[in-house]
């Protein structure tokens, strides 16, 4: 059985509308991703702070150790050297992973015990990373998968709206 142009054109419009049903969610997704991401990791945060907090509000003045950063480097997770012990050093090894989101790295600060002055109780150290706008990002993301979608739209509704016209003539 052959279709009718009929149904070709039902069909057609069909499979257009599922397009962009599939588009506009996945572009919502790509867009609520930053804020999702950001309300999760503050939660973590946030107990992670709280706890830490907890065991440092026991501690008293001697319990205090000040370290002096002397390398830092970016390793892959199977790189150990840099995690050895060595013998007669007084030192300590911060490790996170990175970058932050992708996580196919490790970044290590090692520092060596110094002697502790006296305001090193009253040390802050500020985080130098940069929080780019949600809305910023989102923004960037959107324009490049919306605009070949708009203009794809104003052309298949033009070329239809000309093909009417025609057919009416």
């Amino acid at each position: 059985m052959k279709q009718s142009a009929k149904d070709k054109k039902t069909h057609a419009g069909s499979l257009a509308t599922v397009a962009l049903i599939v588009v506009f969610i996945v572009g919502m997704l790509i867009l609520l991703y930053p804020t999702v991401s950001t309300w999760w990791n503050e939660r973590a945060t946030t107990r992670a702070v709280f706890s830490y907090d907890e065991a440092v509000s026991a501690l008293t003045e001697a319990d205090y150790s000040s370290y002096e950063v002397d390398s830092i480097a970016i390793v892959l997770p199977s790189e150990m050297d840099y995690l050895f012990i060595e013998e007669g050093e007084d030192c300590v090894t911060l490790m996170t992973c990175t970058p932050y989101g992708i996580n196919t790295h490790r970044l290590l600060v090692r520092g060596t015990r110094i002697e502790n002055a006296e305001t090193a109780h009253n040390i802050r150290v500020t985080a130098e990373a940069y929080k780019i706008d949600t809305v910023v990002v989102a923004s960037i993301v959107a324009v490049p998968i919306l605009l070949p979608l708009l203009v794809w739209l104003l052309f298949s509704t033009n070329r239809r709206n000309r093909k009417k016209r025609k057919n009416r003539s």
